[in-house]
């Protein structure tokens, strides 16, 4: 019985004997997922070009595509290791129950050999060496017992050890295709950037050059202007929703298109619109960055059917193209479909301001709250009051 035992053991070991393949092709593709990386981080020390931002993507969309292969390689070879597991708890149970109904069947025969009195029993026998052989029958009997007891144990430690470990590796499966799913939203987004950059630039180097020039000149400008270097001229009160401005048509100073510029500070720091907006059905155009929520309560500064074209922060555009320097987005760029006015977010003071920006005047009102230390900042408009 013993030796069935180890013979299935062994057998059920040998099951993941292939798994090495799996794990030999793994270290492959993780040498070439170091690889890739090396050379993402020399092109993202290179010269910001337009050639030089296709590489990059195209260098992001092939190691995210490797790591998408490793991850459903280490899939493959975990629901071949749970499958495996699977098989090797299901046949230790049934060894468990067969030795379990092995040791019911001693534990009743030496019952009935504990009831027979050690003189009926040599009264009954034929002879002595009758006697005996019952006698050692009955102490074989009892040993194998005991040592039925120390196979049951040990099976059922094994049952234990396997199930945790079949579970264990559960839970890494559903771990990695969690992973998975979030690689190939990432590979989605790079592959969209791509197509988003060609777009905008036309695949042109010099269009790519002003774009870059356009945004680095409006951070610097906002720099200059939350540094009270604008030249700001006061309105007068505002209430909260009267509209204080006009959103400029098409491409002006340091803007490539139509939107408003909103940036948020309170006690002079900058703060995540989304912080402060209140939540808002909104059309997504902040390609590829993925949505974000707003949790606030103020009123949006412009109004109707509502498009995000750019976040907050580290947005794609500021951390892989650079567009400020390698600074944050300062503010959130929204457009407006059926509206182009702007509109007080509070009631407060107005400022009409404008800065020299990329060889024009860029114009902004700048709306100081009452009764609190926020500050909140419109750009790219044309103002409607002083």
């Amino acid at each position: 019985m013993l030796k069935k035992a180890f013979f299935f053991l062994l057998l059920t070991s040998l099951l993941y004997l292939p798994f090495s393949i799996f794990a030999a092709s793994l270290d492959e593709q993780s040498d070439k997922v170091q690889e890739l990386q090396e050379e993402l981080n020399k092109i993202t020390k290179t010269k910001n070009t337009l050639a030089n931002q296709i590489k990059l993507v195209d260098s992001q969309i092939a190691l995210t595509t490797l790591k998408i292969s490793q991850t459903t390689e280490s899939i493959t070879l975990l629901e071949k290791q749970v499958t495996a597991l699977a098989a090797r708890v299901e046949e230790l149970d049934k060894f468990l129950n067969r030795l379990s109904l092995l040791f019911l069947a001693q534990v009743e025969e030496n019952y009935k050999f504990s009831r027979q009195n050690a003189l009926l029993s040599l009264l009954s026998s034929k002879n002595f060496n009758s006697f005996l052989q019952r006698y050692q029958y009955q102490r074989v009997l009892q040993l194998e017992s005991r040592q039925l007891l120390l196979d049951i144990e040990e099976a059922r430690l094994n049952y234990d050890l396997q199930k945790q470990e079949k579970e264990k590796k559960q839970k890494e499966l559903e771990q990695l295709k969690a992973t998975l799913s979030a690689q190939n939203i990432e590979l989605a987004q790079q592959k969209q950037s791509k197509e988003t950059l060609l777009a905008v630039t036309k695949n042109d180097e010099k269009t790519y050059q002003q774009l870059l020039a356009s945004a680095m000149a409006e951070y610097q400008a906002m720099q200059a202007i939350i540094s009270n270097r604008g030249d700001e001229t006061e309105v007068g009160s505002v209430a909260k929703g009267e509209k204080i401005a006009n959103i400029i048509s098409g491409a002006s100073t340091c803007s490539t298109g139509t939107h408003l510029h909103f940036e948020v500070l309170n006690g002079g720091s900058r703060l995540d619109p989304a912080q402060v907006l209140s939540s808002q059905s909104v059309e997504w155009d902040n390609q590829p960055d993925p949505p974000f929520s707003f949790n606030g309560s103020w009123d949006w500064p412009i109004r109707g059917h509502l498009r995000v074209t750019q976040g907050y922060g580290m947005t794609y555009f500021a951390r892989v193209y650079k567009y400020y320097g390698g600074n944050p987005h300062s503010g959130i760029d929204i457009v407006s479909s059926d509206d182009s006015s702007a509109y007080s977010v509070s009631d407060g003071t107005l400022y009409n301001g404008s800065i020299p920006c990329g060889g024009g005047r860029l114009r902004y009102v700048k709306v100081d709250h009452k009764d609190s230390d926020y500050v909140t900042y419109y750009l790219h408009i044309n103002y409607t009051r002083g």
